[in-house]
């Protein structure tokens, strides 16, 4: 697939919503995510985007879909349910179409787990640095 110097080098963007969460705004709460998706809708035009969080949708949480927003999902089963479930979505991509996926998150364990299972990794500032670019 050619790229154009404007067109990201990858075409899906797992983000680790808690992690980015924590980091942002000191909380997780359903005002929290549904910022952090309006943030994220358009920023990255192309790309499919799957943002994870721990826990069960809340009654008052962002749908699992939007207009031009991105795929979010809540994993439920306690801590660290939203890592097995970025984990198991690398591993639903082919083996050779991995090097084309990219996992956020500044969470050292499961950035080895993720690059274990052949996805690139990005930490968080570099989400923030793209969001700031989009924007402009």
């Amino acid at each position: 697939m050619s790229r154009t110097p404007s067109q990201p080098d990858f075409d899906l963007l797992l983000v680790d919503g808690n992690n980015l969460l924590h980091r942002t705004h000191g909380a997780v709460t359903p005002g929290t995510q549904a910022a952090l998706l309006a943030q994220l809708r358009g920023s990255l035009p192309g790309v499919r985007m799957i943002v994870v969080f721990d826990g069960r949708r809340p009654a008052s949480g962002p749908p699992g879909r939007f207009a031009g927003g991105p795929e979010v999902r809540y994993a439920s089963g306690g801590p660290g349910a939203a890592d097995e479930a970025l984990v198991a979505l690398i591993g639903e991509v082919p083996w050779d179409r991995r090097g084309w996926t990219v996992l956020v998150t500044d969470d050292r364990a499961l950035t080895e787990r993720a690059r274990s299972a052949g996805a690139l990794t990005r930490r968080l500032d570099w989400l923030a640095e793209k969001l700031g670019k989009s924007r402009r």
